[in-house]
């Protein structure tokens, strides 16, 4: 049931960024802090520190990734290294099949040891 949400929720995110190139995602209105690119890095990164450092101790983004995403930045921190609308995207798609491995591995632990 757990797994149908995520994959619903997933599926609606993808379909809503789907049609939005680099410069829809980047761009940042006067009243906002941040931009749909920011939000969707940022969505990613709390999604693998929920699911993996919690679970398991394990980091699944490595650096530079994670530096312009973290709490506490915002598209100033961008210097044109940061990964593309495209690549997030990209991470995106990976991410789910990523965490339900890794739940699916734990549970299975779980009724080795039951």
């Amino acid at each position: 049931m757990i797994k149908e949400q995520f994959k619903d929720s997933y599926k609606l995110l993808k379909k809503h960024l789907k049609d939005i190139n680099e410069s829809e995602a980047t761009f940042q209105p006067d009243i906002a802090n941040n931009n749909i690119k920011w939000q969707l890095g940022h969505l990613i990164l709390l999604n693998d520190f929920l699911v993996f450092e919690t679970i398991n101790g394990d980091n699944a983004l490595k650096q530079p990734v994670t530096k312009y995403f973290l709490w506490g930045t915002s598209p100033l921190n961008f210097d044109g290294n940061e990964p593309s609308f495209e690549e997030l995207k990209l991470l995106l798609d990976e991410q789910f099949d990523r965490i339900f491995n890794n739940l699916e591995e734990q549970l299975k632990k779980i009724e080795v040891k039951q």
